[in-house]
């Protein structure tokens, strides 16, 4: 932010000692008591007691200072001092990878590595800013986002000719309709409603507004509103079990909707048990500690739990409904390294035909990943 530039002083008409001509020469001088005090003269207060002030505005600066409450050699508007206050509260507004925090430094009975196979790569369009998956009979959707861009699609699925067979993507979109351009695209999700109809339910990013499609005509059924912690909306995937939808905005919170009405019915704190630094010495037993995880983005339900997208970092995360703790976290580091400049972060997780085998993209990546799931 630009410093403010100071107004010169405007001039108080009159030269320097005009009117001076005009006073009596040999008028009394007055005494130092009767002159009234000189800008260059101490407060009041600061001359008459000064040990007293320094008593009690001393304690308070150094607190300040301590607190981070005056910067010296930068400033809170030039976006230096506000990195950690954005990181710590979830939000999207400014942050970059470099600041967010990984969950690769998970306890070993959680970090799983690369424990996954991959059995085929599809193509996928380079252009779909992908927000989320879904998957049901055979039937796979997409959801895409930004303003003038953001689409509900239907892809072509294939049997593929690969280690373990299943269906994958052809790259071909069957069915698509597009959003308003008001409206930022977010996750997605297929369900039955209660009178078992199929539908799909899509989110948006900052304008709290839902939309409920007939999944196989792409009709649009109803527009909802909804609040969140961040009153975002990220991901979003359903629990047939329970009826409910699981949202992420952001924050460190998912929140569990009751699914005919869309009201929040519970949310749940996602944490992670991590390692701390145990200086090096292999004997000690090393410390851990529990914080929460930021930035919880595409979401999907899988064998109970529920996998979750980390904004721009290469991870899966696996999280416990009823709880919130991270019981797995698998590390896509080697899945995509050569990357095109284009490709945004790894987004995009859904289920396929087959137990513990996921599709898997990101944003404008060019391929989508069929992955078994070997822990």
């Amino acid at each position: 932010m630009a410093a403010r530039r100071r107004k010169a002083a405007k001039g108080s008409g009159g030269g320097k000692g005009a009117g001076a001509s005009s006073q009596n020469s040999s008028a009394t001088t007055m005494s130092k008591a009767q002159q009234p005090p000189t800008t260059n003269d101490p407060p009041f207060y600061l001359r008459r007691y000064p040990m007293l002030f320094v008593a009690i505005v001393f304690p308070i600066l150094t607190v300040l200072l301590s607190r981070g409450g005056f910067r010296v050699g930068g400033s809170v508007g030039s976006g230096e001092g506000v990195k950690d206050i954005i990181s710590s509260e979830g939000t999207s507004s400014g942050s970059t990878s470099s600041e967010l925090q990984s969950p690769r430094d998970a306890v070993e009975a959680i970090y799983v590595g690369d424990a996954y196979d991959v059995l085929a790569t599809f193509p996928h369009d380079p252009k779909a800013f992908t927000q989320g998956l879904a998957y049901f009979g055979g039937r796979l959707y997409e959801g895409t986002g930004l303003n003038g861009e953001s689409e509900l699609r239907q892809l072509e699925l294939k049997m593929a000719s690969n280690k373990g067979g299943g269906e994958g993507v052809t790259g071909s979109v069957l069915r698509s309709t597009k959003l308003d351009e008001n409206y930022f695209g977010e996750g997605i999700a297929h369900y039955h409603d209660a009178d078992g109809n199929e539908r799909i339910i899509q989110i948006t990013w900052q304008e709290q507004t839902g939309f409920i499609y007939d999944a196989k005509t792409f009709e649009v059924l109803k527009e909802f509103r909804y609040e969140t912690k961040t009153n975002e909306g990220w991901g979003i995937t359903y629990d047939t079990s329970k009826h409910e939808f699981i949202v992420s905005d952001g924050s460190d919170y998912i929140f569990f909707w009751d699914r005919d009405t869309l009201q929040e019915k519970r949310r749940v704190r996602v944490t992670l048990r991590q390692l701390l630094n145990n200086n090096g010495d292999d004997d000690e037993e090393p410390e851990t500690s529990t914080r929460p995880v930021q930035h919880i983005n595409e979401l999907e339900m899988v064998n109970g739990l529920v996998f979750a997208n980390i904004w721009y970092q290469d991870v899966l995360v696996a999280i416990d409904p009823v709880d919130g703790q991270v019981v797995k976290v698998y590390d896509f580091t080697k899945l995509y390294t050569k990357r095109s400049p284009d490709a945004d972060c790894f987004n995009g997780i859904s289920v396929t035909d087959k137990m513990d085998e996921l599709l898997v993209t990101g944003k404008n990546w060019p391929s989508m990943y069929r992955i078994r799931l070997l822990r």
